[in-house]
């Protein structure tokens, strides 16, 4: 499972979901700061924040893929445990996140990386890859048939038209 795997999308990927996610937490303390927000308030903002930041992360990150359906599950998959990782930087830098914490939010990342990975698949259809070059040949050959045929004018149109 793991040979077939691009190491360097999966960390582009998962910096990406992680990045999306500070943004979305500053966004919210910021606003919380405007808006002089209690603590209770600022929790549950934050707290729906982080969730509709992880699945627009997690439905772009899908989206950008365009594999297939087994392959793009399996990338999500491995981009969900590489950006639940990449979040134990937050337990370190911010210290209010306790280890447990980090440790029981896996389930939501996977949640909300099985989620944005449905919306992907609907906003972004895996691509057709063709398995040889014959087939390759044949598909440009149809797309180049339809339009020369779409740019042609047709017979009839030109006798409608005299």
């Amino acid at each position: 499972m793991l040979k077939h795997i691009q190491w360097f999308d999966v960390w582009r990927d998962a910096a990406t979901v992680w990045v999306i996610t500070i943004l979305g937490g500053e966004l919210a303390f910021q606003v919380a700061i405007f808006l002089s927000l209690q603590n209770s308030l600022w929790a549950e903002l934050s707290d729906s924040v982080n969730k509709i930041a992880y699945l627009l992360a997690f439905t772009l990150v899908g989206c950008l893929g365009r594999k297939g359906h087994a392959d793009r599950l399996r990338h999500l998959i491995v981009v969900a445990i590489a950006a639940w990782c990449l979040a134990l930087i937050n337990v370190v830098w911010y210290l209010e996140v306790s280890l447990i914490t980090w440790l029981a939010s896996s389930w939501i990342v996977a949640v909300f990386m099985f989620t944005g990975g449905g919306f992907s698949l609907l906003i972004a259809p895996p691509r057709k890859v063709a398995t040889s070059a014959t087939e390759m040949n044949e598909e440009s050959q149809q797309m180049d048939g339809q339009v020369l045929s779409e740019s042609a004018p047709s017979a009839s149109s030109e006798k409608a038209s005299s």
